[in-house]
């Protein structure tokens, strides 16, 4: 079997697995379905953030442990120094 013919078959086995509403076939041999995840789940970081990198696209795998986004911790990391400094300070005093 070629790429194309098992690409053909897979589609054509997913497809069928669909509600016959969810699939409908237009011109030029085009299929248009809507699929619908098994699971879903919702995302959070244990602090707020802006999001300064995604590592996956949307429809894309990965892996459990994987991470997905990386934040903005610019504000934290600054907010780590100034209680660095002072606790230096208080030790100094003490």
């Amino acid at each position: 079997m070629t790429a194309w013919g098992g690409r053909i078959s897979l589609c054509l086995a997913i497809l069928m697995s669909f509600p016959a509403s969810a699939v409908s076939l237009e011109a030029e041999n085009k299929v248009r379905a809507l699929v619908v995840p098994k699971q879903q789940t919702v995302l959070s970081a244990q602090i707020p953030g802006k999001i300064n990198r995604l590592t996956v696209n949307e429809g894309d795998r990965f892996k459990k442990g994987q991470a997905l986004a990386s934040l903005d911790c610019t504000i934290h990391r600054l907010q780590l120094e100034e209680y660095r400094a002072e606790l230096h300070g208080a030790e100094k005093t003490v």
